[in-house]
């Protein structure tokens, strides 16, 4: 759905799910962020490129889950 506004492209998030997984993933992006690492990298790098706080940690939290799920499967 879109939610535009202006210039900027926005579209409004789906907020359904696992709300258990999706707290679990939003505590690990949080302090990966805080700690430094990979994860504060790759938040930083999203932020140089223009995106939003919040947008970066969705990335973030985006990429996580993407890992997570790849590690499941090879399991």
């Amino acid at each position: 759905m879109a939610a535009s506004s202006g210039n900027s492209v926005r579209h409004r998030l789906n907020t359904g799910g696992n709300r258990a997984l999706n707290s679990v993933l939003h505590v690990i992006a949080v302090c990966q962020i805080r700690d430094g690492g990979r994860g504060q990298d790759y938040y930083q790098r999203k932020i140089a490129e223009g995106k939003t706080p919040s947008e970066a940690r969705r990335a973030l939290k985006r990429r996580l889950s993407k890992s997570n799920s790849q590690e499941l499967w090879i399991s």
